[in-house]
């Protein structure tokens, strides 16, 4: 959420400008893995507005398989899914 991320991200994370559709990229997040494995699930965004959007419709599809998952193997599945959302952001 851009809000939070204003309020506790370092200012040098963010873009300079307060318009959301400055161009930005998450590279500048010290050991995030968004920028570095975005293109594994979804396509590379312009801005910091369409990255949010993206980052957010993977979490919650990569939330709804692993929910499905652990409904028909709860006896085989671990927990993954909490690993997967809590790397990305804010910073590894």
């Amino acid at each position: 959420n851009l809000d939070v991320m204003r309020a506790y991200y370092p200012k040098e994370w963010l873009p300079a400008g307060e318009s959301e559709n400055e161009l930005w990229t998450p590279e500048k997040i010290v050991r995030a893995q968004t920028y570095g494995m975005h293109g594994d699930w979804y396509t590379e965004q312009r801005t910091i507005g369409e990255w949010i959007r993206a980052s957010q419709r993977h979490q919650s599809l990569a939330t709804k398989w692993m929910t499905d998952a652990w409904r028909r193997r709860a006896d085989y599945v671990v927990s993954t899914a909490v690993h997967l959302l809590i790397d990305a952001w804010p910073s590894g």
